[in-house]
Formats: structure tokens, sequence, C-alpha cells
């Protein structure tokens, strides 16, 4: 009989892995841009505030989905252990 498991250490390893990486992402820094008034560099400081924006909205739901692996891995691995006692398995 083959033996199905999850390995619960190296599921909360991956999970801290994908945390940290999406925390990594840094903001752009385009602030010495923000004190010019021509048009073509007014964009570029528009447009690095939108690419901010949207990196934040990805760390936000990054770190929402990484919680949420976190507690599918701890839920399978609570019901793996309350079926392998249903069924005598250890």
């Amino acid at each position: 009989m083959v033996k199905v498991s999850v390995d619960q250490s190296n599921w909360q390893k991956l999970v801290k892995t994908a945390t940290t990486d999406s925390n990594d992402i840094a903001a752009l820094k385009g602030d010495a841009l923000a004190t010019t008034n021509l048009s073509a560099f007014t964009r570029l400081v528009n447009d690095e505030a939108n690419i901010d924006q949207a990196v934040n909205s990805f760390k936000n739901y990054a770190a929402v989905d990484t919680m949420k692996m976190g507690a599918a891995g701890d839920n399978i691995d609570q019901r793996d252990q309350s079926a392998s006692k249903k069924f005598g398995v250890k």
C-alpha cells in the first residue's frame, strides 16, 4: 500500500518563501522627478505612482493568498490525521 501524505514542514517552508518573496518587491524610486513640471516627467511620476499602487495591491493579495495557503495546509494535515485514526492507519 502506498502512503499518501503532505509534508507539512515543507509546505510551510514554501508558504514562507512565497510570503517573503512577495514582500521583497520594492517600490519605484522616482521622488527626484516629483518637483518638475515638464509633461514627459510628470507622466513618468504618475506612471510610477500607478505602478507602486499596483505593486502594493499585489503584495496585499499575496499576503492574503499565502495566509490561505498556510491554512489550507493545516486543514489538510488535520483532516489526514483524523482520517488516519478512523481507518486505523498510523
